[in-house]
């Protein structure tokens, strides 16, 4: 899906290497970018696994790379000192995505979330998903009027606006995503404990930065 988003933005995908605990290497990160003249970067937390963000987005910063978010598989998942008053993984990108697909932590069939704090950006989102001939201003999250300026008239609208019967489905589960992290990470840590026993099986130690929500598992054999 990563990749495929990428393309489908009219830019080439270059993947970068990961680490035996399924994060984004940030040494092969640099390797990259110098090789390939990089100006983006998306990196996507899979299966809730976070990279070391803090040097992620050094890397990036010094290049002049704009960091992109994907956090379709990280929701409820912090990152900073390991614990639940943390900020959610997102923060660290100029954008993030979060998807509320069948198998996500917010189920809502299909849908997700565009976050940035980038005012044009943000405008400019609204307007692709269907923010025409003044709709915008029926919108609680974007960005003044005048930050739209003409773009209603410059860019395409394909229609991608969150129904109101989607958001009725999402908005009764945000509040029970701490109680569910709490409760996933109990059976985590237990399956964890008990893979690791095995002398074949490792379950690779997550980020101590790194606040987790074990809704899976994964491990190397």
């Amino acid at each position: 899906a990563v990749p495929s988003a990428i393309h489908h933005a009219g830019a080439k995908p270059v993947y970068v290497e990961s680490t035996t605990g399924y994060t984004m290497d940030p040494v092969d990160l640099k390797t990259k970018i110098k090789s390939s003249g990089a100006k983006f970067c998306m990196i996507s937390h899979m299966r809730g696994k976070i990279a070391d963000m803090d040097e992620v987005k050094r890397a990036c910063d010094a290049a002049g790379v704009v960091l992109l978010e994907d956090c379709a598989h990280s929701i409820g998942v912090r990152f900073g000192a390991g614990t639940a008053t943390c900020p959610h993984t997102g923060h660290h990108g100029l954008a993030c995505a979060i998807s509320s697909q069948s198998y996500k932590m917010l189920n809502s069939g299909e849908g997700g979330f565009f976050l940035t704090d980038d005012g044009p950006m943000a405008a400019k989102v609204a307007v692709y998903a269907g923010a025409y001939e003044g709709l915008s201003e029926k919108h609680i999250t974007v960005p003044p009027k005048e930050v739209f300026g003409d773009l209603p008239n410059q860019l395409p609208n394909y229609s991608l606006r969150m129904s109101s019967l989607t958001a009725a489905v999402v908005r009764p589960q945000i509040p029970t995503i701490e109680e569910r992290v709490e409760k996933y990470n109990a059976r985590y840590y237990m399956m964890e404990e008990r893979l690791n026993k095995h002398p074949l099986i490792e379950v690779p130690k997550q980020n101590a930065k790194v606040r987790i929500c074990g809704d899976s598992i994964q491990f190397n054999l």
